[in-house]
């Protein structure tokens, strides 16, 4: 049995949205881009000292954190939020962060990545897994205004941690039952927000400095191949549970990328975001009705559980039109088993 447990999320349990997240880059100036769920309570956030938040109540923020416990023997953690948020709701959620035997980042956006300082930090000797591309690439985003937003992460991160950050560049088992896997497959569609995604090498050493105003005609930046992103695959009783974070390759080519390697074509379930956004000018009810289609007719029995950055109008597209396959929404604090 898999149980998953879903430490940080773009949603919550409870409670009504408050916009009083402060930013520790910040030092306590009010960043409505980042909100965290917390009922009538705010948050206050100091450098070097803890969220205080009401009992029993959870955080949210744009990210994914995901624990994985394989029948009591293995317990694992894929991304770590956008910050240290995750290790706050496990406390919640009475999960013990400390019997984990690895992790693992699944690209390197900032809203995964982002926590994994605080991770290094205090869980000391645990392994952190990763694609090899990250530690030499910087990633942008242009969606809002057309202006380059470095949503990367710091190199000297990874850098300093070489002795337990183990970066991948092929599909690999790292456990008997856990596969990394990188897609191999673009016969299925990918989203379509990816165009607003960019990446550039920084191999050369070179400081480049992007602030607002950066055109996105820069000669350094290309779309982003997402070839830094990892597909996590586990095997449960001859079938596969595969997560995947954001699916920025497409979830039908990761599925397929995921039958290629381990050569076992029941799918369990899968969990993770879709990078479905809502925008009509992108994701168009008829190619969401495509793919719901496309989903039912390959995979049948599939359980779909998805959020994160799959908006709620895909969501309910999905929802709405599906036939076979099992559908649930992602939120911080949602616990399910997997048989």
């Amino acid at each position: 049995m898999v149980q998953i447990s879903i430490l940080i999320d773009n949603n919550s349990n409870s409670g009504q949205l408050k916009a009083d997240y402060l930013d520790n880059d910040t030092k306590g100036v009010v960043n409505n881009s980042n909100c965290v769920l917390l009922s009538d309570n705010s948050i206050v956030y100091e450098p070097n000292d803890e969220l205080k938040i009401s009992k029993n109540e959870l955080l949210k923020e744009h990210g994914l954190s995901i624990f994985i416990n394989k029948d009591d023997k293995e317990h694992f953690i894929i991304d770590m939020g956008a910050s240290n948020k995750y290790r706050f709701n496990a406390l919640k959620m009475n999960i013990d962060l400390s019997t984990i035997d690895f992790a693992v980042v699944s690209h390197g956006h900032s809203d995964h990545i982002g926590g994994l300082s605080d991770f290094l930090e205090n869980f000391k000797g645990l392994p952190v897994y990763l694609s090899k591309e990250i530690a030499s690439h910087n990633y942008f985003s242009t969606r809002h205004n057309n202006i380059l937003k470095n949503i990367g992460n710091s190199h000297d991160i990874i850098n300093d941690n070489a002795d337990r950050i183990k970066q991948i560049d092929a599909n690999c088992f790292i456990s008997n039952d856990v596969a990394l896997i990188f897609n191999k497959f673009n016969s299925y569609s990918k989203p379509h927000a990816n165009k607003y995604l960019y990446s550039n090498s920084c191999l050369n050493n070179k400081k480049t400095n992007y602030d607002n105003g950066f055109s996105v005609n820069d000669s350094e930046l290309s779309l982003d191949s997402f070839n830094h992103e990892i597909t996590i695959a586990i095997i449960d009783n001859d079938s596969l549970i595969i997560v995947s974070p954001c699916s920025h390759n497409g979830i039908i080519n990761i599925i397929n990328s995921c039958i290629d390697f381990t050569g076992i074509k029941k799918i369990k379930a899968f969990i993770g975001g879709l990078h479905l956004i809502d925008d009509d000018s992108l994701e168009t009810k008829k190619n969401i009705e495509n793919l719901s289609k496309t989903l039912n007719s390959l995979y049948p029995d599939l359980s779909l559980f998805t959020g994160h950055c799959t908006g709620e109008n895909a969501f309910q597209i999905l929802n709405n039109c599906k036939s076979t396959i099992n559908i649930e929404n992602l939120f911080s604090g949602k616990t399910f088993s997997i048989d």
